[in-house]
């Protein structure tokens, strides 16, 4: 699924200090002008990452989108937070540029000691990696990830590993992996947890039962989802097509009134 590509990349997080994890995925934003504005204000990755979401979400922005970040590249060359940004902007058209892009602002982060930024960089592709259903593109970056989480001492920062790992196996197939990853993130997951993880972590659990044929259970965990995402209306709209999903399979077998399945149809259809 496209969306499962999509929401991998929705996490790249960075402060400048060791912390919690923060919540970025912020204010929907509208233009690249009002980019430009919040990365003059702070200049953090948390800030860089509104090219990704306004890219995500407007994707006649991205020829725009790359085009500034190239022209802040040709001007401030090894510039990595804007190399990383155009790694995850291209990597949503499909790009040949994607993983050297990747693998430069990853290497940039190492040599500066940027331990969160490299955190986000190595998962990133650990995230293209699930995509693409490619495990030994995943398994050095996937390893530096833990160790860059240990260094971190934040448990969300773990449970984020453990998230997108079980996405990497559910891309695999190896769904007996997948259950035991994300109920190890589940148990990291702390109750001071960004929105995007409290909306993660369920999610990725519902892929785990519908993949594995327990409806009830991934509808349950999708409402989860839903309730996470703490009305942003991306996020929110994910797990909505999952609870209409699931709701449809189990009218159809009888198990739930179809008129409840409508339902949910309806208000999925309305957030897409």
């Amino acid at each position: 699924m496209r969306h499962a590509r999509t929401i991998v990349v929705l996490v790249l997080l960075a402060a400048d200090d060791v912390c919690a994890v923060p919540d970025l995925w912020g204010t929907r934003p509208a233009s690249i002008e009002e980019c430009r504005a919040r990365i003059q204000r702070t200049g953090t990755l948390a800030s860089w990452f509104c090219f990704y979401r306004l890219g995500l979400e407007r994707r006649e922005q991205i020829p725009g989108i790359v085009q500034h970040l190239d022209a802040i590249r040709a001007r401030t060359p090894n510039h990595a937070l804007a190399t990383f940004m155009l790694a995850s902007v291209v990597d949503l058209r499909g790009d040949d540029r994607t993983q050297a892009l990747y693998d430069e602002a990853q290497a940039a982060f190492r040599r500066r000691g940027e331990v969160e930024n490299e955190f986000y960089a190595a998962m990133a592709v650990v995230g293209r990696s699930a995509w693409l259903g490619d495990p030994e593109l995943a398994a050095p970056r996937y390893t530096r990830a833990l160790e860059l989480a240990q260094q971190l001492g934040d448990p969300d920062a773990l449970a984020y590993v453990y998230q997108v790992g079980a996405d990497l196996a559910l891309g695999t197939t190896d769904y007996g992996r997948a259950e035991v990853l994300i109920r190890q993130s589940a148990e990291k997951l702390t109750a001071g947890a960004p929105p995007w993880m409290r909306w993660r972590v369920p999610h990725t659990w519902a892929r785990v039962y519908s993949m594995t044929g327990r409806p009830w259970r991934a509808l349950e965990k999708f409402q989860q989802g839903v309730e996470g995402a703490s009305g942003d209306p991306t996020l929110r709209a994910f797990s909505l097509q999952g609870c209409a999903q699931e709701s449809v399979r189990l009218a159809s077998a009888g198990e739930l009134p179809m008129e409840q399945a409508e339902r949910y149809l309806d208000e999925a259809l309305t957030a897409a």
